[in-house]
């Protein structure tokens, strides 16, 4: 009976004592777990703290580049010929007034125009014709001819071989100069210097024929100058009046674009 109950009471003993050793190797086994946990847990608030700041940065960076964007563009605006256009305004009667009150020759109107000139000519100049252009800038050329361009084109290139004859003549000029506006407002000054070239034919006409012979050429230059003012009566038209040294009153009509 004793026997029995030591054998028992030993056999519990064990049994609680094995227990007790499973518990404290599954505890020992639970803590790097958890350690592992934390630590995973540490690197998650670490990785979000990093994206959250990288996330910062590339706001920061948009922004500016949007700033960049944003004064480029500005700058390419300004820099347009409209956008200089349109800088100016319209005042009372439709004259288009200065952006910057004093600026002069040199810091342009923001568009450019050309056109036709013409002249009647009159106390011995011939009639003449030419074209104009005036940049942004204020500055340009002007070319115009006038007379019987290429001479005579019945002239014969000898001389007459009789004395029954008369002398006669006929001559071109051709003429470029320099432009330059004086100031932006409306009408604009403009004057202009350059040179201008004259040829003369001179020819015997036959009275027996009236055939035309040739007596030689001469050739003169001489300098060119101009006063003149273009008067704005629309966005795409003006009017223009020029007085030149050499060929006297000239009147035209450009185009502004």
């Amino acid at each position: 009976m004793n026997n029995r109950f030591i054998t028992i009471a030993f056999a519990v003993l064990i049994t609680a004592a094995w227990g007790v050793a499973a518990l404290a190797d599954e505890t020992t086994a639970n803590e790097p777990a958890k350690v592992t946990s934390e630590s995973s847990t540490s690197g998650k608030t670490t990785d979000k703290q990093a994206q959250d700041s990288t996330s910062s940065s590339t706001k920061t960076t948009k922004a500016e580049e949007v700033k960049l964007e944003a004064d480029k563009r500005a700058k390419v605006e300004s820099r347009s010929r409209r956008g200089r256009y349109k800088a100016g305004h319209y005042g009372p009667g439709g004259v288009l007034e200065a952006v910057e009150p004093g600026v002069s020759f040199g810091s342009g109107f923001g568009y450019q125009n050309a056109g036709v000139i013409v002249s009647p000519g009159g106390g011995g100049r011939k009639s003449a014709m030419g074209i104009q252009w005036l940049s942004p800038k204020g500055v340009g050329m002007s070319f115009w001819a006038s007379g019987d361009l290429g001479g005579p084109s019945d002239l014969i290139d000898a001389t007459i071989p009789h004395s029954d004859f008369y002398l006669d003549s006929t001559s071109a000029t051709y003429a470029v100069e320099a432009l330059f506006a004086l100031n932006r407002q409306n009408p604009i000054i403009t004057v202009g210097a350059g040179v201008a070239s004259t040829k003369v034919w001179n020819y015997a006409v036959s009275n027996a024929t009236g055939w035309k012979w040739n007596e030689g050429t001469e050739t003169s230059e001489k300098f060119a100058g101009q006063i003149g003012c273009r008067f704005r009566v629309s966005d795409r038209m003006s009017l223009q009046y020029a007085y030149d040294t050499v060929q006297h009153n000239f009147y035209g009509l450009t185009v502004n674009f």
